[in-house]
């Protein structure tokens, strides 16, 4: 977490693991700059998930585990995040 990665020189997609431990009805979301591209309820304390994402033009990537605490009426909250994944040459800007 936290590195820098470049997109695969073969146009194929990115491949992402997110090891999940105490996800019990919550839900995994992953996250490409700063927008949720899938998310996942989560019905075990523990899983693994795998994904693959084209990340040519994308910033970063990141996983958020979220759920409910309290009062469910005041919504989901941020149970834990990840460290962003930052893509080498991703942007409009470089």
């Amino acid at each position: 977490m936290g590195d820098t990665i470049a997109p695969p020189a073969d146009g194929r997609p990115a491949r992402f693991r997110v090891d999940v431990r105490g996800g019990m009805d919550r839900r995994l979301w992953l996250i490409a700059d700063g927008v949720p591209i899938d998310i996942r309820p989560l019905d075990k304390v523990e899983s693994v998930h795998e994904f693959e994402l084209d990340i040519s033009g994308r910033r970063y990537v990141r996983a958020e585990l979220r759920g409910y605490r309290g009062r469910p009426e005041r919504g989901e909250v941020v149970w834990a995040m990840t460290n962003p994944i930052w893509v080498n040459g991703g942007g409009n800007d470089d």
